[in-house]
């Protein structure tokens, strides 16, 4: 019996479309759980299951997306922290979300470890107008509407961070860590 032989090229072509097929299989599992920056609002309603009418305050840096979504009367919330693969260009994955209490009634900050980053989330029920960072030299303020929720993103070193109400008062937060 004589066996058939393969030409080098046809070799070549079937190796290719092999590893073709293989970085394909790869990028469609990596699209479900990749996010791009413009879809991220969009996944964490859909992952957390948010109605549409439901407010969304965020902010997104180069490594990490933070986002309270609320309704109108602001008598629940629903937190949603998104980072950004290390040494990928594909984009942001969930890492942490649902309801805290302590959001709703105070200030919560997590460390995120891997961007060195704190992240402060509030649905504002102490009316916090004021948050000043200051790193012994200078003195950064951001003004708040102090009815409405925030969510702010800063350096872990940043400086001290002070919170202030519209009557002066310094607000404390809370500490809370990511879920592993």
């Amino acid at each position: 019996m004589r066996m058939a032989r393969v030409k080098p090229s046809s070799l070549w072509i079937v190796i290719a479309l092999v590893i073709l097929a293989i970085v394909m299989v790869f990028f469609v599992l990596c699209n479900h759980t990749v996010i791009s920056k413009g879809k991220i609002e969009q996944d964490a309603r859909k992952f957390h299951n948010i109605d549409s009418d439901w407010i969304s305050i965020q902010q997104t840096t180069d490594n990490i997306s933070a986002m309270i979504f609320y309704p109108d009367d602001m008598s629940d919330h629903i937190y949603s922290i998104y980072l950004k693969q290390p040494n990928t260009f594909a984009g942001y994955s969930v890492r942490a979300g649902g309801t805290i209490s302590e959001i709703r009634q105070g200030i919560v900050r997590f460390y995120v470890s891997e961007c060195e980053s704190y992240i402060f989330m509030s649905m504002n029920a102490q009316q916090i107008c004021k948050i000043v960072v200051d790193d012994g030299d200078h003195a950064d303020v951001t003004l708040l509407e102090e009815n409405k929720p925030f969510t702010i993103i800063l350096p872990s070193n940043a400086g001290n961070i002070f919170f202030y109400d519209a009557s002066g008062n310094t607000i404390n937060f809370i500490q809370r860590s990511l879920p592993q």
